[in-house]
């Protein structure tokens, strides 16, 4: 929780009550907050991100892929929410979360 303090994703509250709450609303805080946060950057491959590991990373089509998909996962990251989680677990009757 501290790194994510950190990140300001959540504040902590004092007291016989408190605990941890989101310190934005769940609209403003996208699912790439959380895990660049926590995980780091999605990373693939090495290459994709350093270019000097690999004096074929210029024409290397394997490279292209893994930059593709790195890319594709972290668009689908941005474009979440965690609003979006609460209405997709309304809507499966989930709401049993534990953290």
């Amino acid at each position: 929780m501290t790194i994510l303090k950190s990140a300001g994703l959540v504040q902590s509250v004092r007291g016989p009550r408190g605990g941890y709450v989101l310190a934005k609303t769940p609209s403003e805080i996208k699912v790439s907050d959380c895990f660049n946060c926590l995980e780091g950057p999605v990373i693939t491959t090495e290459c994709v991100d350093n270019t000097n590991i690999c004096p074929k990373t210029a024409d290397c089509v394997t490279r292209q892929l893994w930059a593709e998909v790195q890319n594709t996962v972290m668009n689908v990251l941005q474009s979440i929410t965690l609003q979006s989680l609460i209405d997709r677990a309304k809507e499966n009757k989930v709401l049993d979360y534990h953290i």
